[in-house]
C-alpha cells in the first residue's frame, strides 16, 4: 500500500500546480468526500453549500501540490517505512552521491541511529556531467575522493551507497564498481529508479521516470539542446 500511495503522489507532484489534471483529481476527490459527508449529515445542497465545499476542496490541493514542506514530510516517511530493510544490512558507512545523495545519506544515518543506537559515518561524493557528442559522460571526482584518502578507515566496513534517483544507472554503477575493486562489502539504495535503468539497485522504493516527490532538483540535463 505504501508503494502505491507514493507512486500516486509522485505522479501528481511531477507537474505541480501547473498540471491541471493533477489539481483537478485532488480537488474532485476531496469535493466528493466532503459532499458525501454533508449529505449524510443532512445538509441541504444549496448554492452556499456548493461554494463552501468547493473552497474547502481547493485548500488540500494547494497544500499538497504547492508546499515544499509536504514533500519533505513524504520523503522522510518513505525513508522511515524502508529503514528496516537497511537495518538488516547494517551499514557502518553511508556514502551519498551528489547533493541529493548527501541529504538522503544524512537522513538515513539519523534513522539508523534511532533504530540501533549507533550512527554510521557519512561521506559525500561529488560527480560531474559533460556531453561528448550525444553521449552524457558521468565522472566521479577522483572516483571516491573521501574513500581514496581514508581507504584504511573503510576497509572491512559495510557500506551503503545512496542516491535519490537513478536514471540510466551510470553514476551509481561506476561508484559501485569502484567499491567492488576495493573489496568493500556494499549495497546500493535509491528512492526513485527509472524502469529503463541498466543498473539493478539493491534496494529501491519506487520505479518511475517521474521525480515529483523530491523537494529539490538534482538531475543533469538529459539532452544537449537543454531539454530535460
Amino acid at each position: 500500500m505504501t508503494r502505491q500511495i507514493a507512486n500516486l503522489l509522485n505522479h501528481l507532484f511531477s507537474g505541480g500546480l501547473a498540471t491541471a489534471s493533477s489539481a483537478f483529481v485532488i480537488t474532485a476527490s476531496v469535493f466528493g468526500v466532503l459532499w458525501g459527508l454533508a449529505s449524510a449529515a443532512g445538509v441541504e445542497g444549496g448554492p452556499t453549500t456548493v461554494i463552501i465545499t468547493l473552497l474547502l476542496s481547493v485548500l488540500p490541493t494547494i497544500a499538497v501540490l504547492g508546499l515544499r514542506p509536504v514533500r519533505w514530510t513524504l520523503l522522510a516517511w518513505l525513508l522511515q517505512t524502508n529503514i528496516d530493510r537497511l537495518v538488516q544490512f547494517g551499514p557502518d558507512l553511508v556514502i551519498g552521491l551528489g547533493p541529493g545523495g548527501a541529504i538522503i545519506a544524512g537522513m538515513i544515518a539519523k534513522m539508523l541511529a534511532a533504530k540501533r543506537g549507533e550512527e554510521p559515518l557519512v561521506y559525500v561524493v561529488n560527480r560531474t556531467f559533460k556531453w561528448e557528442g550525444k553521449r552524457l559522460d558521468v565522472s566521479l571526482v577522483e572516483a571516491l575522493p573521501g574513500a581514496t584518502s581514508v581507504t584504511g578507515a573503510i576497509t572491512g566496513k559495510r557500506v551503503l551507497l545512496v542516491t535519490p534517483e537513478v536514471h540510466t544507472g551510470g553514476t551509481i554503477k561506476k561508484a559501485s564498481e569502484y567499491l567492488s575493486q576495493l573489496g568493500i562489502d556494499h549495497r546500493t539504495f535509491c528512492l526513485i529508479r527509472s524502469p529503463s535503468s541498466v543498473f539493478a539497485v539493491d534496494i529501491s522504493v519506487l520505479d518511475s521516470d517521474k521525480r515529483g516527490l523530491l523537494p529539490w532538483h538534482d538531475a543533469p540535463q538529459r539532452d544537449p539542446s537543454g531539454k530535460v
